[in-house]
């Protein structure tokens, strides 16, 4: 019990200091009058990083124990908020957003890799992890939203000091043995299980909302007048969809969970393109990114359970770093996609776009398994 009281500790607030972290960085950027275009590549350059540490994660899953791998991921966290604070202008931003990537890395997929070994109902435990996330996540944003009207070296300082409190505390949790080292046509060959192939094209649904979120939903607000605190505020009620989807996702049976992340995939699909209506309904624009949010907390839960049942004991660390390299894909490839649609064409167009791009895979995906 009390191991599993530290790991949904440390993922808390380890959320909470990344949800502040993203919101305020992007907070900073707007403050510093970049083009969306620079904000956008900013957003890429984290993703960018996130995605090439994902490959170099699965080897260290053989080297060193999950736990360490959350500890470093928490450090580096600490180097992005000091980045910052030392550089100045876009030169800060740029380090702090690659830093960031490496950590998301490291973290999301150690805290996944830990939760299911861990436990013996693998998707009941990973939704009372995945609420002890979303619910203190939704706080950072208010956070940062606060703070950003005020002082926001304080709170560079704050997400600082709590990422080193999660730092030290992942010497609470449990130092689980090395995974054992397996052919490269093995681990290769992950990719041939069902399971893996829908909890992957979920993971890049669930990876581009959560990139829309982060850094196009602020513009897109901001752009009709509301505050930052208004802003950062919604983003945290969107967050807190995640409590709700995990929730929902603790009661599937093991037996629906592909349909159900098949299903979650869509919502998100669809909720992503209503952020198109910010600017003539801004009411259904809100009400799709709290479905979106409410289906990521689904698939975050889902997902990673989906793709380790699906894999062998040798190979359920790599499982789980391979679905998250299509969610560190679509946080790379999601503000290209926006930045290159909005040179030509509205934001608004942008987010159908991206909502169409991250729905169809995983529908050809679930359409062409059925068929196997």
């Amino acid at each position: 019990m009390r191991r599993a009281a530290a790991i949904d500790a440390v993922t808390g607030v380890y959320a909470f200091a990344l949800a502040a972290s993203s919101v305020m960085l992007t907070f900073i950027a707007i403050g510093e009058g970049l083009s969306l275009t620079t904000i956008a590549m900013l957003s890429a350059t984290s993703a960018a990083t996130q995605f090439g540490s994902r490959a170099a994660i699965t080897g260290l899953y053989r080297i060193v124990s999950d736990r360490t791998i959350m500890a470093g991921a928490l450090g580096l966290l600490v180097l992005s908020m000091i980045a910052v604070l030392v550089f100045p202008g876009i030169a800060g931003l740029l380090l702090a957003q690659a830093l960031q990537g490496v950590s998301r890395a490291g973290f999301w997929s150690g805290s996944q890799v830990h939760v299911l070994r861990s436990a013996r109902n693998p998707a009941r435990r990973m939704a009372i992890n995945q609420f002890f996330s979303g619910g203190l996540g939704a706080l950072g944003p208010v956070m940062a939203g606060l703070a950003a009207e005020r002082d926001q070296r304080s709170a560079i300082i704050l997400v600082a000091i709590v990422s080193s409190v999660g730092a030290a505390g992942c010497v609470l949790l449990t130092r689980h043995p090395v995974f054992e080292r397996v052919t490269k046509s093995a681990e290769n060959g992950v990719w041939q299980q069902r399971g893996v192939r829908i909890g992957s094209f979920g993971s890049l649904a669930a990876g581009a909302f959560n990139s829309v979120l982060v850094t196009f939903v602020p513009v897109l607000f901001d752009g009709i007048g509301w505050s930052e605190a208004a802003v950062g505020t919604l983003v945290s009620v969107v967050n807190a969809g995640l409590l709700v989807g995990s929730l929902v996702a603790g009661a599937v049976r093991p037996s629906l969970f592909a349909l159900t992340v098949t299903a979650a995939t869509l919502v998100i699909a669809t909720g992503t393109g209503a952020l198109a209506l910010t600017d003539v309904a801004s009411p259904v624009a809100v009400a799709g990114a709290i479905a979106a949010g409410v289906a990521s907390g689904v698939i975050l839960t889902l997902a990673p359970t989906l793709v380790s049942r699906s894999a062998p004991e040798p190979l359920r660390g790599s499982a789980v770093v391979f679905a998250g390299i299509f969610r560190a894909g679509a946080l790379f490839g999601t503000p290209i996609i926006v930045a290159g649609t909005s040179l030509i064409l509205p934001l608004a167009v942008a987010m159908l776009v991206v909502g169409a791009a991250s729905g169809i895979p995983g529908a050809i995906a679930a359409g062409r398994s059925r068929n196997e």
